[in-house]
């Protein structure tokens, strides 16, 4: 089922200057709920003028769990690389008449106290994802997202040898950066999470498998619709 995520302005400010990284974290139990190829449509409220307009639609590729006390929440949504774009929300015109339009409950005078807690992410039907898919239509895409170093193996895991060119595009790019004397502050080497995560559903093929996850405290539930038995080089990763 679709999902409608209410991306805090300043969750959603720290994410952009930190970088994107095709997924979305929160605690909601309605993230559970998502399967591969459902979207997630993403709105924040812009600093400037107040307005609430659309962030992003991910295309849900893979449900995991973060690990214990994960400051952004226990769900998280992994975008698919190719079908998942990111608004630029500098130009978006004002989503709030058609936010309030779907068959959803948001009748807070401000629009965002509709979406606190549980609330933040909620299901919405078929007609209203057709509805929000019309309205994004020409939206202008943020074209800065990539594969950062801490999201790496388990991004491996999830998007297989594609997210790994993307981790190599980012690479050198930053390392283009460094030599040109920018700051490059997240070109650094990556390195086995210290706490496991948990992979509960990856759509479309097999997840990805090459030596470094191998090495990765990552295990998986679900691949596609076979159960984790049943797909043994990946449900073997776990260390």
């Amino acid at each position: 089922m679709p999902l409608l995520f209410y991306w805090q302005p300043d969750s959603y400010a720290r994410d952009r200057e930190f970088g994107f990284g095709f997924h979305l974290n929160q605690n909601s139990p309605a993230m559970a709920t998502a399967r591969p190829g459902d979207s997630v449509w993403a709105f924040t409220r812009r600093k400037r003028d107040g307005l609430y307009v659309l962030a992003a639609e991910l295309v849900v590729r893979a449900v995991t769990r973060n690990p214990p006390n994960y400051r952004n929440g226990v769900h998280r949504i992994w975008g698919d690389l190719h079908r998942s774009r990111y608004f630029d929300v500098d130009f978006g015109p004002n989503a709030e008449p058609l936010i309030r339009a779907l068959d959803i409950r948001a009748r807070a005078e401000r629009l965002g106290q509709s979406f606190q807690g549980a609330s933040a992410v909620r299901e919405i039907s078929e007609a209203d994802h057709q509805l929000l898919s019309r309205f994004a239509a020409d939206l202008a895409v943020y074209p800065h997202a990539a594969i950062y170093a801490e999201d790496e193996f388990e991004a491996r895991l999830v998007h297989g040898a594609a997210a790994r060119r993307l981790a190599d595009e980012r690479l050198y790019a930053a390392g283009k950066k460094d030599d040109a004397g920018v700051n490059g502050s997240r070109h650094h080497h990556i390195g086995c999470p210290e706490q496991d995560g948990f992979v509960e559903r990856i759509g479309g093929q097999e997840a990805g498998h090459d030596r470094d996850v191998e090495q990765c405290c990552l295990g998986v539930e679900q691949v596609g619709e076979q159960p984790a038995a049943e797909v043994a080089p990946v449900s073997a990763v776990r260390c």
